[in-house]
């Protein structure tokens, strides 16, 4: 065969998709008049109406692709922005594909509806697809669309005139198409210049010319950029960690389904192995009643024969015998039938045997140590206590309050104690993680005079502690005090005020403090967060001077602080027993803890981790102790530690994996299993 005509197809893989942009969703077929939902996905504005008709008596209008809810304009359908460019797109779609075609070569473009070789030579501007002659005269024959206007190839070459004219949203549909000269900011429309004088006018509507508007406009959209760049970042890292999650998911069932199987078989094997002796044992106590049966049976066979024939032959002698058959006989058969008479019958052994021995199977009491538990399946994290450190040379009043993770392999955790005259003393222990019942000290801070609540935070080789007088100190590895000590005073009158209070120092009343700082924590660019609960504030110190950057007032008392993974602060009040949880210095939402339905006495330490809050709380009692977990928003996840003593502060180990609790008279650590 002769060399054939080359041609591109325009209906390859390829460019399939990209025809199916410009079709709606709804009738499959190009966008007419195509209407913009909030989502950003478009439907032809006759679609719409359908789509919305089936819901009267509603304002809201779910996105049919996507689902999302969006408030119709009070115009309806109608008031809905009119997606212009991709108007455009399709427009000029015809010119792109002819285009496409040239530049790599081709002398013709195929036909986007039959493959033939001779070509399209049409355009169909309805469905914006090329056609060749016949489907050119299908069109013209089909009644339901003989009306689409049909242009040539060559029209689209030359872009004639008017060919792919259409309606831009340039000119106003309110005043015979004038142009669109200017845009009202505080309806954000574009507007004509008759539209000033009558519904946009100033003073009520501020409007600019669009020249001016439209550098606002594409600097606005330049700004709100790189945020939608960095939240879909962040899905896409969210997404990539599902399916690690979903791996971990399955290999942790699969692993529980075995050891559910495991369990059951081990409970089968046992079962069937007490089946095997019970069914043994019954048919040992058979055999043994049934032997006693037989040999009670033979015995009493063999008397009844020998009756029998004893009778059968007296009974013979006595009508058949002649006078000296009786008389030679009779003796001998007197006899046996004196012996007989004088005889009892062997004693029944059935009716004995079956008042002393019953075949009866007898369940085991139905209590928990008897009856068959595979055992719990546990859905989350499942914490136990891994390690505890008595003994902490602490007197009888004394208690663990505060503890942090300063670096691995170690906690440092803030003493309360008295002195002779009943004064309050503190120290930091700083503690090995390595052991399980016993501790090793690595170090020990001892503190001035405080007042009763001991915070403490780490960062960067650095404790901080904040013990309820003026000043928050600051230490280093060496126990050096570092940088002084710095003061949560924001005005130099609340400054003097301060260093007037210094020789009430030692008086144990905080009523005679300007300040009382009880806990602390350091958010993730190093600002430090001091809890004042004598001024219900929070002070925010830069890490490098330790000045007062920020003051926030708040609704209950900080006793115990944390920041969570979305830099949020999370803020304790011991005797409300309540957590709030405060946005860029906001309330964001409360939680308020319970324990068997009953809100719990008193709230304490409080930490964080990327999976959602931890509060430590207890009632009156001693015992009653909990950690309770909640999400990001607030919602209670579950109880993770229970029967707990006093909880104080709590805190994760640097890698996450341990929970160190400041129980009053120990630590406890616990593990994730």
């Amino acid at each position: 065969m002769g060399d054939m005509a080359t041609g591109t197809n325009i209906t390859s893989s390829t460019d399939v998709v990209s025809r199916s942009d410009f079709m709606c969703s709804l009738c499959q077929d190009v966008y007419k008049e195509p209407k913009i939902l909030d989502c950003m996905h478009s439907f032809c504005e006759k679609c719409l109406k359908k789509y919305v008709g089936k819901r009267r008596g509603t304002a809201q209008i779910s996105c049919p692709d996507c689902r999302q809810e969006m408030r119709l304009p009070r115009q309806g359908i109608r008031g809905l922005t009119t997606n212009h460019l991709l108007i455009a797109k399709v427009a000029a779609s015809p010119k792109e594909k002819v285009t496409k075609a040239h530049s790599e070569g081709e002398e013709k473009v195929m036909c986007e509806i039959y493959d033939v070789e001779t070509g399209a030579r049409h355009c169909c501007l309805d469905h914006m697809q090329l056609i060749c002659d016949n489907c050119q005269k299908v069109h013209s024959r089909i009644a339901a669309i003989s009306n689409h206007p049909i242009t040539t190839m060559e029209d689209i070459r030359q872009e004639k005139e008017g060919l792919a004219k259409r309606d831009d949203g340039s000119l106003c549909p309110d005043h015979n198409g004038k142009k669109k000269k200017f845009y009202c900011e505080t309806c954000e429309e574009f507007i004509c210049q008759d539209c000033t004088t009558e519904d946009h006018c100033k003073p009520q509507h501020n409007y600019t010319d669009s020249v001016t508007a439209l550098i606002k406009c594409k600097q606005v959209l330049k700004n709100l950029l790189p945020d939608v760049a960095e939240y879909i970042e962040q899905l896409e890292r969210s997404l990539a960690a599902t399916s690690p999650a979903k791996q971990e998911i399955e290999n942790t069932a699969t692993l529980a389904i075995k050891d559910v199987r495991d369990r059951a078989d081990t409970l089968r094997r046992e079962i069937a192995n007490q089946e095997n002796n019970l069914m043994n044992q019954i048919r040992a106590a058979c055999s043994d009643l049934f032997k006693n049966l037989s040999t009670d049976g033979e015995t009493a066979t063999v008397e009844l024969q020998r009756a029998k024939l004893s009778l059968e032959t007296a009974t013979e002698l006595q009508n058949t015998a002649t006078d000296s058959q009786m008389l030679l006989l009779f003796p001998t058969v007197s006899k046996r039938l004196r012996s007989l008479g004088n005889q009892k019958p062997p004693e029944a052994q059935a009716d004995r045997i079956l008042q002393r021995y019953s075949l009866r199977f007898k369940p085991s009491p139905e209590d928990e140590s008897a009856c068959i538990n595979l055992g719990k399946l546990h859905v989350g994290v499942v914490w136990e206590q891994c390690a505890e450190f008595k003994d902490l040379n602490l007197s009888k009043f004394a208690s663990a309050r505060g503890v942090v993770a300063p670096q691995p392999g170690e906690i440092a955790v803030t003493i309360l104690d008295y002195d002779d005259q009943r004064r309050y003393i503190s120290k930091v222990m700083v503690l090995s993680t390595a052991g399980e019942h016993t501790y090793v000290c690595k170090r020990t801070i001892q503190l001035s005079l405080c007042l009763g609540a001991l915070g403490i935070a780490a960062a960067k080789n650095l404790l901080v502690v904040a013990d309820g007088t003026n000043y928050v100190k600051m230490y280093d590895i060496n126990n050096e005090l570092v940088t002084g000590r710095f003061c949560t005073a924001q005005t130099w009158s609340e400054y003097l005020s301060v260093q007037i209070q210094r020789v009430l120092v030692n008086v144990p009343d905080y009523r005679f403090n300007f300040a009382v700082p009880v806990s602390v924590a350091i958010k993730k660019c190093g600002t430090i967060i001091v809890g004042d609960i004598k001024r219900k504030l929070w002070t925010e110190h830069s890490p490098s001077d330790c000045s007062v950057i920020k003051t926030i007032h708040l609704e209950i008392e900080p006793c115990y602080l944390a920041v969570d993974a979305k830099d949020r602060c999370v803020v304790s009040d011991a005797e409300k027993g309540v957590v709030m949880v405060y946005d860029e210095g906001k309330a964001s939402f409360t939680i308020e803890p319970s324990i068997m339905g009953e809100k719990v006495k008193y709230c304490k330490g409080v930490c964080c981790d990327g999976s959602g809050i931890y509060v430590a709380v207890h009632n009156v009692d001693k015992g009653t102790g909990h950690i309770h977990q909640y999400d990001e928003t607030g919602g209670f996840v579950s109880c993770i530690v229970k029967g707990l003593y006093w909880p104080n502060g709590i805190t994760f180990t640097t890698d996450g994996q341990q929970l160190a609790v400041a129980d009053s008279v120990s630590v406890k650590m616990f593990h994730k299993v």
